[in-house]
């Protein structure tokens, strides 16, 4: 058997470690938060609290039955490493739910509190088990098989979409509008954390200029920010005259800087910005 390298040995360490980390965060966020206040914070282990509230079986143990199916359609199209990763986040969730932080007491008893602050716990929990390839289970083995299909989707968006059903689910559990509208707000704020933990560090913004001093904006652009640039050929629709067009992308920060350096070089430069989730390459996220 190959003797693993350093690099391996310390990815996983740092696997382990942000794992474990997640699973805590998501645990605490539904022990101290929304399991207290009868609030579902979606997904399996919304369902688990609204089955808690009606049987009073552990919400930890409540999990791990629903997750059982759930792994072995994950071990055929996700991988042994995914599986191995779940496994280990679903057994942790579970003891850190039904036996570490069972006597913690809850933070908070107002409903709307819990919601905001636990959702934010739980979208934390999450985010950093998702940026190691992890998964607490239930409804993120189905977000990560709608992955392989749809990269271009964010993560939060895909989870808020299916959660979206679960808390109709829920709402017929407790027999309340309220609870499903709180399950709701717990699942925005939560995705917001998600794509937070995922993107937020790598958001940018994708700029576009039309000017006829594109060339002096590119070199200065180079010279005081060192961002890359390129130079598109472009043609007026209007005049029908041959134009260069700039393209650079730069973090979100920059962007106000950026502005600034092309309107003092062209105050009438046409400038056109969009966000972008993601930047990989030199200067930004390394692309792996």
């Amino acid at each position: 058997m190959k003797k693993p390298t350093g690099k391996q040995v310390g990815s996983a360490a740092l696997d382990a470690l942000l794992l474990t980390l997640g699973v805590m965060a998501y645990a605490l966020g539904v022990v101290c938060f929304t399991a207290p206040n009868d609030v579902a914070p979606g997904g399996v282990t919304g369902l688990a609290t609204a089955v808690n509230h009606l049987t009073g079986l552990p919400i930890g143990a409540i999990v791990w039955g629903f997750n059982i199916p759930l792994l072995a359609a994950a071990f055929f199209f996700l991988g042994k490493e995914y599986v191995l990763k779940t496994l280990y986040c679903v057994f942790l969730f579970g003891f850190f739910v039904d036996f570490l932080f069972a006597s913690l007491p809850a933070l908070s008893d107002d409903r709307l509190l819990s919601c905001l602050y636990g959702g934010a716990l739980i979208g934390l929990g999450l985010g950093l088990t998702y940026l190691r390839q992890g998964s607490t289970g239930g409804t993120d083995i189905v977000v990560f098989l709608l992955r392989r299909w749809f990269p271009h989707v964010r993560m939060g968006t895909m989870v808020l979409a299916i959660d979206a059903v679960i808390v109709a689910v829920i709402a017929l559990l407790y027999g309340s509008i309220d609870a499903a509208l709180y399950a709701a707000l717990t699942v925005a704020v939560s995705a917001k954390a998600i794509d937070l933990v995922l993107y937020g560090a790598e958001a940018g913004k994708l700029i576009f200029v039309v000017s006829p001093r594109s060339k002096d904006i590119a070199q200065e652009v180079t010279r005081t920010m060192g961002r890359g640039v390129t130079l598109l050929d472009s043609r007026g629709g209007y005049t029908g005259n041959p134009s260069e067009m700039l393209l650079c992308a730069v973090r979100t920060p920059e962007f106000v800087r950026f502005k600034k350096l092309v309107r003092h070089l062209d105050p009438c430069a046409f400038i056109m910005v969009t966000n972008t989730a993601e930047i990989l390459g030199k200067g930004f996220k390394e692309n792996r």
